[in-house]
């Protein structure tokens, strides 16, 4: 009997031994912060917070990619909102030169967003296209004047040579077939995507390079 129970209390031991070595031996610490796919995730109940780095750090001679953000070129300026003209609209824009090399021979703004006093919006171009008469330098700021731009806007019609406040039409077919059209009134320029030169090539062969959203007041 002695025997038997002295027999049992080893294996008991033993097993007990086995589980200890499974746990906390060849597991690991069940408590704690592992890294998966570069990010920190809670492992059971550890006892310190998440850190703060070292989770995806690649160690040795590669290092984790990180993305820089592109530098703006150059930048645009409308100071003041475009005013509404028989072909489209007048504006003006304070161009400057942050970092083009040789520098800005061309510049021009053309696909454009409009909304109208009732808050309607509607997608366009101007055809606003200017070659400068002196380059503008990495570092100098030139005002361009756009007077009275070849505006379209889609799915409107323009009425040249009226007032401003008539120069776009709302055209559809009614019930009888009859083609009725309605002024829209308020219609202003939201934004635009502005394009810059640094060779003098026009929008025929190299518009294009480094656009930016401008947004008009």
């Amino acid at each position: 009997m002695k025997k038997f129970l002295l027999s049992l209390i080893i294996v008991v031991a033993i097993g007990l031994g086995g589980l200890f070595v499974a746990r906390f031996l060849l597991g690991g610490d069940e408590d704690n912060w592992i890294c998966t796919n570069n990010e920190w995730i809670k492992h059971g109940n550890p006892g310190k917070p998440m850190p703060e780095s070292g989770c995806g750090t690649i160690t040795g001679q590669q290092t984790q990619a990180t993305e820089k953000p592109e530098i703006q070129k150059y930048s645009v300026l409308v100071s003041k909102q475009p005013v509404a003209s028989s072909h489209g609209f007048s504006f003006e824009a304070v161009v400057t030169n942050k970092s083009v090399n040789p520098y800005i021979t061309d510049f021009a703004f053309y696909e454009c967003n409009f909304t109208d006093k009732d808050k309607n919006t509607y997608q366009g171009t101007v055809m606003a296209e200017k070659k400068l008469d002196k380059a503008i330098l990495p570092g100098e700021s030139e005002k361009i004047v756009f007077n009275d731009t070849n505006t379209s806007i889609k799915n409107l019609k323009r009425l040249d040579y009226l007032s401003a406040n008539e120069t776009w039409q709302k055209c559809s077919y009614d019930e009888n077939g009859q083609n009725t059209c309605k002024y829209i009134q308020g219609m202003k320029i939201t934004s635009c995507k502005a394009y810059i030169s640094s060779d003098g090539s026009q929008s025929g062969n190299g518009w294009g390079k480094d656009p930016l959203n401008i947004a008009f007041p």
